[in-house]
């Protein structure tokens, strides 16, 4: 009875692993628009100079963001500094002061798997001169985390952000 009830667990276990394993091949074989769908939290913003130079303090302490993928091809993307300063109105529509560093655009977007960009499609923007615009970022998903470079440009100074999947 005993080795039977061994050969049962080892039975199981070996199914229950090979599911396992199964499903980890699968998601390595996933696209990269199936990898970045979902919603995604701010981790670290930093620029890296053309000397190679990283800068971390590129928004302040206390930085947010967030960016959503949807399946149907739609994205939005914000990322505010903190410590912007307050408006002594009481509604956003009658203060038209600055807001602060910060960012914030939607659109749709569309994804070259072969060099595993992004072309983001900006339709609004808190920025004004990127609407109607289209921007192409590098992106590389792992696991939970997803890190977002824009396409490099001779000499100039290029953006990185690290995201983590929202819970």
């Amino acid at each position: 009875m005993k080795t039977i009830l061994r050969l049962v667990c080892a039975g199981l276990t070996s199914l229950v692993l090979g599911l396992g394993l199964t499903s980890i091949s699968v998601a390595q074989q996933s696209t990269l628009k199936q990898q970045i769908i979902g919603t995604w939290t701010l981790v670290s913003v930093y620029d890296v100079a053309p000397d190679g130079k990283k800068s971390s303090d590129v928004w302040g302490e206390g930085v947010r963001g967030s960016v959503a993928y949807d399946s149907s091809g739609r994205f939005t993307y914000m990322i505010m500094s903190a410590g912007r300063p307050k408006h002594t109105t009481i509604t956003p529509l009658t203060g038209r002061t600055p807001v602060g560093p910060m960012i914030g655009y939607f659109g749709t977007y569309s994804v070259n798997e072969a060099d595993k960009s992004v072309t983001l499609s900006i339709e609004r923007c808190t920025f004004p001169n990127w609407e109607g615009t289209d921007r192409k970022i590098l992106l590389t998903v792992k696991g939970d985390q997803m890190s977002q470079t824009l396409a490099p440009s001779p000499g100039a100074t290029v953006p990185n952000i690290e995201w983590v999947r929202a819970k």
